[in-house]
């Protein structure tokens, strides 16, 4: 979580709160410990130990009703109030150690941002004026004896205070910029997810309707050769039954399973057997244990595997692997190489490419984020190589 990110929470807020509560008091505390260890020093006569000890016990006190009132009180009103309170007490802090010369006092700036991060605007300029009426009546109350000696005093600690303040700004300023940042990126890549979802439900309606078009001149066809007993006749059967397997698992959703890979090898060995009975492909399994495997992911490899087939030259090897992060399935072929610009699309979008359209890269690309994997495709010295990384849960 962002610095940002965890003062937007007003409970954050209140823990924030806190912490710099300790410090700032703390810092305060040591330091005019330290100048009362130089008994005639000026700085000494500048600190009133009774009313600076009185501050500090409020101090404490407020801590620890803080810490008990943490889940009882409104999250917002419990900051609120620890802010006017926390206020309050570094002015009277300030006024027991010196009055408005001390440098510390420019530390209310940062009680001040905190406020306009985490709550309302109304709230913190009601917070700035109350922060103005008291540094108005420390002006007006604080010693003036000894202006010189303060002056100097007063002149180093709004050095020290500008370097702090220029490095928190920085900081500050540089994490807001990341955010920003991020959040455009992250609504770009909403909107060209919206996009691509919208194309793919256009896809999946356009398919619907194709297989209950094809249903009746399938049957039509079936029908015909129903009788004959040609070798043709033989071949044209085995190709029907492909065409009504595919537009039955259009309408069906199969169900995922733990397979062995191969098993699933098998299965789509003998699916492109039959889409491409002269496919010379070349198969290798290093993955020894059981596979998450789903109907989506298989059309997405057949899919890949088919474009791989008709770019090829001569023939197409596939190689399942695993490691301990991710399995891995890589698909290469010894066709030509794709261009640069192709490649970066490739996947993305429905682009034109020398065999058509690229539509196969683009819904497997779909069918594989959605199941949590990545498509890679790179060209090879001959080739192209196509890489599909599954994380373990599938």
């Amino acid at each position: 979580m962002h610095l940002f990110q965890l003062f937007r929470q007003a409970n954050n807020s209140l823990t924030l709160l806190l912490w710099l509560r300790g410090i700032s008091f703390g810092a305060l505390f040591i330091t005019a410990a330290i100048a009362s260890l130089f008994k005639d020093s000026f700085f000494s006569s500048l600190v009133n130990w009774p009313f600076f000890s009185a501050v500090i016990l409020a101090a404490v006190v407020l801590s620890i009703l803080n810490a008990s009132l943490k889940h009882k009180l409104d999250e917002k009103l419990h900051s609120s109030l620890t802010l006017v309170l926390d206020s309050l007490l570094w002015f009277l802090a300030i006024s027991a150690t010196g009055g408005a010369v001390n440098p510390a006092v420019s530390y209310a700036l940062v009680l001040l941002c905190v406020s306009a991060i985490s709550l309302s605007v109304r709230f913190t300029f009601g917070l700035l004026l109350i922060m103005s009426i008291a540094y108005a009546v420390l002006l007006e109350f604080s010693p003036h004896q000894h202006h010189a000696m303060m002056m100097s005093w007063h002149l180093w600690g709004m050095w020290l205070l500008f370097v702090l303040t220029a490095v928190i700004m920085l900081g500050v300023v540089q994490n807001l910029t990341y955010i920003i940042r991020e959040r455009d990126k992250a609504i770009a890549g909403y909107r060209e997810q919206q996009v691509r979802d919208e194309k793919l439900i256009a896809l999946g309606t356009l398919s619907a309707s194709i297989a209950h078009e094809l249903s009746t001149p399938l049957s039509t066809i079936s029908i015909l050769i129903e009788n004959e007993t040609s070798p043709e006749s033989e071949l044209i059967r085995s190709q029907l039954l492909r065409c009504k397997s595919t537009i039955e698992s259009l309408r069906v959703e199969r169900e995922s399973a733990f397979v062995e890979a191969d098993i699933l090898i098998k299965k789509l060995s003998d699916e492109i057997s039959l889409l491409l009975p002269k496919a010379n492909i070349s198969w290798i399994n290093h993955i020894e244990k059981s596979i998450f495997t789903s109907a989506l992911l298989e059309h997405a490899l057949l899919a890949l595997i088919n474009n791989a087939v008709q770019a090829a030259k001569h023939q197409v090897g596939i190689t399942f692997s695993e490691d301990d992060c991710a399995i891995t399935i890589t698909i290469d072929h010894d066709g030509e190489q794709l261009s640069e610009k192709l490649l970066q699309q490739l996947g993305k979008n429905t682009v034109k490419s020398q065999k058509g359209l690229g539509i196969g890269y683009y819904l497997a690309n779909a069918s594989i984020e959605q199941l949590g994997g990545q498509l890679y495709i790179k060209n090879l010295k001959q080739g192209v190589s196509t890489m599909v990384k599954l994380g373990r849960a599938l």
